[in-house]
């Protein structure tokens, strides 16, 4: 009866051992991975990208257009590959800067290069204002206290509203924008990023498959005979943690719709980072192994009672 009891603590142990070791498993193997950034990834990106621009040109400015008419704006006059050249960039500066002689990473963000590469945006945004917009009694006040455009003068050329636009965006949005994020690195990093998460993550691995055999292994010796229960008490360690791994993949896939029905952007971003990583590890791992276990407890037990 002791045993058994010891036994069950170390179900225990394997459980929430087997659960951390499998999301930070799933996590560096889906991130690391090329296929990971396939178009379905750059598309969710760039829907989560331009929804943030959409909420800070919002916020920031009032062009007198409604949310709807701005996000259509936004999705149709900002390049694609303009949105995927930022995020390689940020990804590239991240895990392949040197930082052998520094203490500090330096990140460029390079969100002005859009509007630069992209002289229509203003064009456009100015078109899209014509249609908005009466022209001015005079040619004076055609802009409240707040920046906000309340009529067009009537000597205004496409040119000259072209030209008030951007430097609304530029003063109002981009000026906000910092070129450049920097952070204090907590310890010594001796080469890149990339190569420290490699060096973290294959002792984490060790650590934590050596750790998990111990457990099965000292299950094993408390059990100790015959041999089907020992097999039984290894398929209910693998049956629990599948089990719970499970719960948590579910509960990951499903908690950003419930709890936040209504922004768009926060549900996207789950969708491109915990949620590859919860269907990865749901589909590829906990449910095949919850099966398993079942079917081998099943037959152990089976075994057992023929006995």
């Amino acid at each position: 009866m002791l045993r058994k009891l010891l036994a069950s603590f170390c179900i225990s142990a394997f459980v929430l051992s087997f659960v951390s070791f499998m999301f930070v498993f799933g996590t560096y193997k889906t991130f690391s991975d090329d296929s990971f950034y396939s178009d379905n990834f750059y598309e969710l990106y760039n829907e989560f990208l331009i929804e943030k621009i959409n909420d800070y040109v919002f916020e920031n400015t009032d062009f007198g257009l409604n949310r709807e008419e701005l996000e259509d704006f936004v999705s149709t006059s900002i390049s694609k590959d303009d949105l995927r050249f930022l995020f390689d960039d940020v990804v590239n500066q991240l895990f392949n800067t040197d930082l052998k002689n520094t203490d500090k990473l330096h990140v460029k963000i390079r969100i002005s290069e859009i509007f630069e590469n992209n002289p229509e945006f203003y064009s456009n945004l100015s078109n899209l204002l014509y249609d908005h917009l009466i022209l001015c009694e005079d040619n004076e006040g055609h802009l409240d206290k707040n920046g906000k455009f309340i009529c067009i003068p009537d000597d205004f050329s496409d040119v000259d509203l072209a030209a008030n636009v951007k430097s609304i965006v530029d003063y109002e949005i981009l000026s906000d924008i910092p070129d450049e994020f920097i952070y204090d690195l907590p310890f010594k990093i001796d080469g890149t990023f990339s190569d420290f998460l490699m060096e973290m993550y294959s002792a984490f691995f060790f650590f934590s498959l050596s750790a998990l055999t111990i457990l099965l292994f000292i299950i094993a010796l408390l059990i100790f005979s015959p041999v089907y229960l020992v097999i039984m008490w290894i398929a209910k360690a693998f049956f629990f943690s599948s089990l719970s791994l499970s719960v948590l993949l579910v509960s990951i896939l499903s908690l950003p719709s419930l709890l936040f029905p209504s922004q768009k952007d926060i549900i996207i971003l789950y969708d491109v980072t915990l949620g590859v990583v919860a269907n990865y590890l749901l589909y590829s791992f906990a449910i095949p192994i919850f099966v398993l276990s079942v079917l081998i407890w099943f037959l152990m037990g089976h075994n057992k009672h023929k006995e």
